[in-house]
C-alpha cells in the first residue's frame, strides 16, 4: 500500500534501500530490481513527463514527520552511487542502460534558459551521484574501467549543459559534479570537457555570453589540481585558460571578476611563477591597473572601516608575488613603480594597499628599504604608500 508523491515516504524508501545497497554483499545481484527502482526514482524527481500518476504532492502524516528528516535528492543520489557494482559484468551493463535512459529523459529540463527548480533538482542529483561514487572510490571501492568510462561519458554532457545555466546555484552544482566525475578518471573527462570550457572563454562558443564565461571560470577552477597533475595536455590547456581569462577582471561584472580571481588563487596555490610567465603577469597587472583606474573614489562613509574589508584581490596579490622567482619579482617591481600614479592612488586606495601589501609580504627589504622610488608621487599619496 505505497503512498505515492509523499515526500516523507520517498525519503524513507530511498534511505532504506541506500542502507541495504551499502551493506549488501559484494556479489549481490540488483539487476532484477533495477527497473522498479529507477521507475520510482523517476517519480521522485517529479518532472512533467509521460509517466502515469498524480504529480500532486501529498503531505507527510504529522505523527511520522520526525522519521522523515532528510533530503529526497540526496538520498536518491546516494542510492544510485551504491548500486554501482565493481567490475564490468552484466549488472554494471544493466545499471548503465538505466542510467542512460534516466539521463536521456531528464537532460532536456536543464536548458541554459531554465534556472528554476527542475534544473536545480536534476543537477543536484547528477552532482550527488558523482560525489557518491568519488567517496566510494576514496574508501577503496574498485570500479570496472569500461563501465566507469561509459558512465562518465553518459553523465558528462548533462553536467556541461548545466554549467551554461543562468542560475549561480546550478553552475556551482555542475562544477562540483564535474570535479567529482573527473577525479574518477581524468583521462576520460578532461579531454571531453576542456574544449567546451576553452571555447566559452575564447568566444568561439556560439552561445557564449557573460554568465557562460563565469561558469567556465568556475568549472576550470575546480579542475585545476587535475589539470596540473595531467602529464599530457593539462598544463598547456591551463596556460591557455590563464591567457583567455584576463579580460574577466571587469569593473562592470563583479561576479565574473570574483570567479577570475578565484581561478588565479587556485592556480597560484599550486604552481610557482618563473621568468617565462612574465608576459602573462604583466598583462594581468595591466588589466588590474585599468580596473583600479576606473574605481570611483570612496565616500567618507565608505572610507570608514575600509581596512577591515576582505577581498579576493588581496589574496590574489599575496599569492601572485609570493610565487614569483626573485628575478621575475624584480622586473615586476620596476614595472609597478613606473605605473603607479596619483589619480589611481586617490581613487583605488584599498586596491593599491592590497597591491603594496602583497609586495611587502613577498619582498619586504626591496620594497621598504628604498630600492623602489616613489618620488613622482605627491605627498598625500606617498603617505598612502
Amino acid at each position: 500500500a505505497w503512498q505515492y508523491n509523499c515526500l516523507g515516504w520517498d525519503v524513507a524508501w530511498c534511505t532504506l534501500l541506500t542502507r541495504v545497497a551499502k551493506s549488501a554483499a559484494p556479489g549481490f545481484d540488483w539487476t532484477p530490481h533495477l527497473p522498479a527502482i529507477f521507475q520510482k526514482l523517476h517519480r521522485c524527481i517529479e518532472l512533467p513527463t509521460d509517466l502515469k500518476g498524480s504529480t500532486r504532492r501529498e503531505p507527510t502524516p504529522g505523527e511520522f514527520e520526525w522519521l522523515f528528516q532528510g533530503s529526497r535528492i540526496q538520498c536518491m543520489s546516494k542510492l544510485v552511487a551504491h548500486l554501482v557494482s565493481p567490475g564490468d559484468g552484466y549488472q554494471a551493463s544493466s545499471l548503465r542502460s538505466h542510467m542512460e535512459r534516466l539521463l536521456y529523459i531528464t537532460e532536456n529540463f536543464v536548458h541554459p534558459s531554465n534556472g528554476g527548480s527542475w534544473a536545480q533538482v536534476l543537477v543536484r542529483l547528477w552532482s550527488g551521484i558523482c560525489t557518491g561514487l568519488n567517496r566510494r572510490a576514496r574508501s577503496g571501492a574498485v570500479f570496472g574501467v569500461d563501465s566507469m568510462a561509459t558512465l562518465q561519458i553518459s553523465i558528462l554532457p548533462p553536467l556541461l549543459q548545466a554549467r551554461l545555466a543562468k542560475s549561480p546555484a546550478v553552475v556551482l552544482l555542475a562544477a562540483r559534479g564535474l570535479r567529482a566525475v573527473a577525479e574518477l578518471g581524468p583521462g576520460v573527462v578532461l579531454p571531453a570537457a576542456m574544449p567546451s570550457l576553452i571555447a566559452s572563454l575564447s568566444g568561439d562558443d556560439m552561445v557564449s555570453s557573460p554568465y557562460h564565461v563565469h561558469s567556465a571560470l568556475a568549472c576550470v577552477a575546480s579542475l585545476v589540481p587535475l589539470l596540473l597533475a595531467d602529464n599530457q595536455d593539462g598544463p598547456r590547456q591551463l596556460e591557455l585558460v590563464l591567457q583567455l581569462s584576463i579580460p574577466g577582471i571587469d569593473i562592470n561584472d563583479p561576479l565574473k571578476t570574483n570567479a577570475t580571481l578565484v581561478l588565479y588563487q587556485a592556480v597560484l596555490l599550486r604552481r610557482p611563477l618563473g621568468e617565462r610567465m612574465l608576459e602573462w603577469v604583466l598583462a594581468l597587472l595591466t588589466q588590474i591597473f585599468e580596473y583600479m583606474a576606473m574605481v570611483d573614489p570612496p565616500t567618507d562613509q565608505e572610507q570608514e572601516g575600509v581596512e577591515n574589508l576582505s577581498s579576493p584581490l588581496r589574496s590574489t596579490f599575496l599569492l601572485l608575488f609570493q610565487q614569483m622567482t626573485p628575478v621575475l619579482l624584480g622586473e615586476v617591481l620596476a614595472w609597478i613603480r613606473k605605473r603607479l600614479c596619483n589619480d589611481m592612488l586617490f581613487a583605488a586606495q584599498t586596491e593599491v594597499k592590497y597591491l603594496l601589501g602583497g609586495l611587502c609580504k613577498a619582498e619586504p627589504v626591496r620594497v621598504l628599504a628604498g630600492s623602489v622610488s616613489y618620488t613622482h608621487l605627491t605627498l598625500p599619496t606617498k603617505r598612502i604608500v
